[in-house]
């Protein structure tokens, strides 16, 4: 026997002991004495009470595999997982213009894409392309649609996406599948008439972004003309919150967060408690990286992000129970992805949302698009090969290594877990024993 790598502990903020948690099985915590804990971690098992010991194993923070077997393991489940998935994944480019000018040196500076007032039609062959794939690509054991609309702006393709719905909910009705559709918008032209027309039209998901408070999110995401887009995203947004007929509709505000604003996470997170817009929308921080390698100068510190994430989640936990704990996941990402297709506003295919509208897609010379596929086939040998030092690392059932771009480029794309999970685990258990007890945490 042995303490598996896969596992994660933290001091119990509310007793003695320690909070043990396997990243195999991240629902499942379990509190030892301290004794135990340096019996576990001296290997010393035949010391420790034998129900401790069972329960110890049943939470699989103790295994019975070698360190080699229990990697293996590991890529064989998650082999075995993608198999038999029953959900198909699309991303679909419907537009490759965008309102905003946060790709700008004079704004945010931090976005990788280069715009066209480009877009694709309704009655265009790239829309009959994408439709026609869609139905050859969905089989007998699938049973859920992944449909994400990206871009660019896709509300500035409206009539295009609501045209994919028309088309999406008849083909997925007639084979029993589930389409769960949302749209990563900057929120601008979230207008009531728009979001009542996608939500009749079968869209429960909105994914926006807000980078601060009115003053520094117009500095990062103005308008290509200059003008600010803070009050109109959050109008939209509480109007969304306020329509009864977006009960059931999931919103999701993020903050990409470098050294430029990371003092804004709290104060727009309070603005947004005080408006009513959270907890009843999600709201999260993340890193901002260098997607198209010209703006590197701008990519986040993840170490100095997850401080501000925990911030964030210490004070989300006072209103709500926010997700803590990382889950497992079979592949990192979409490129690495075989049920996954990333598609163009052309309706050319892709494996990474990074890919299109980059300047290297734009150059013609198809080198990132190369690269990424090339990365994204050979994803599990690198990291089996050691390309890549994700083999031996605690946190592979969770994050699988994060991004093969990313990597390729000599850009470690570790999660912000990777530097606060043991805060992470801390809160959960004091939220746990709290909702058990009945006392506030």
């Amino acid at each position: 026997m042995r303490v598996s790598q896969f596992v994660a502990r933290s001091a119990n903020l509310i007793g003695p002991g320690w909070v043990w948690m396997s990243l195999r099985a991240p629902t499942c915590l379990i509190c030892v004495s301290d004794e135990v804990d340096l019996l576990l971690r001296d290997n010393d098992f035949d010391t420790i009470p034998s129900d401790v010991r069972d329960a110890l194993i049943a939470h699989r923070v103790i295994v019975e595999q070698t360190a080699d077997r229990e990697v293996l393991d590991l890529q064989l489940a998650n082999r075995r997982d993608v198999e038999s998935s029953d959900t198909l994944v699309r991303t679909v480019f419907v537009s490759a213009d965008c309102p905003l000018g946060c790709n700008s040196p004079t704004a945010g500076g931090y976005c990788g894409q280069s715009h066209r007032r480009e877009r694709m039609l309704s009655d265009s062959s790239a829309f009959a392309a994408v439709l026609d794939e869609v139905k050859e690509a969905l089989r007998s054991h699938h049973r859920r649609l992944d449909w994400g609309y990206f871009g660019g702006e896709p509300l500035l393709a409206l009539d295009t996406v609501l045209a994919f719905q028309e088309s999406l909910r008849e083909l997925c009705q007639g084979q029993a599948v589930a389409l769960d559709a949302s749209v990563t918008t900057s929120g601008l032209h979230l207008t009531t008439r728009t979001v009542r027309a996608l939500v009749e039209a079968g869209i429960r998901r909105f994914d926006i972004t807000l980078d601060g408070r009115a003053a520094v999110h117009d500095a990062r995401r103005p308008t290509k003309s200059g003008r600010g887009t803070f009050d109109s995203i959050l109008t939209n947004i509480k109007n969304i919150c306020e329509d009864s007929r977006c009960n059931d509709v999931a919103v999701a505000i993020r903050m990409n967060v470098d050294g430029r604003n990371a003092d804004e996470a709290l104060p727009l997170l309070e603005e947004l408690i005080a408006e009513r817009i959270v907890p009843r929308c999600e709201f999260y921080v993340a890193p901002v990286h260098n997607w198209s390698g010209h703006v590197a100068e701008w990519t986040a510190d993840r170490e100095a992000v997850a401080r501000v994430e925990m911030s964030v989640l210490r004070r989300l936990s006072r209103i709500s129970l926010p997700v803590l704990l990382p889950h497992p996941r079979p592949t990192p990402c979409v490129a690495t992805n075989p049920n996954a297709k990333v598609i163009s506003h052309a309706g050319d295919a892709h494996r990474c949302t990074q890919v299109p509208l980059t300047r290297a897609e734009y150059s013609g010379s198809g080198l990132v698009q190369l690269r990424t596929r090339a990365w994204a086939d050979q994803w599990d040998s690198k990291v089996s090969s050691g390309a890549v030092p994700c083999l031996r690392c605690h946190l592979l059932p969770v994050c699988g290594g994060a991004c093969p771009k990313d990597w390729e480029a000599g850009m470690p794309p570790c999660p912000t877990y990777k530097f606060n999970l043991q805060d992470r685990i801390a809160l959960q258990w004091v939220l746990t024993q709290s909702r058990w007890t009945g006392d506030s945490p």
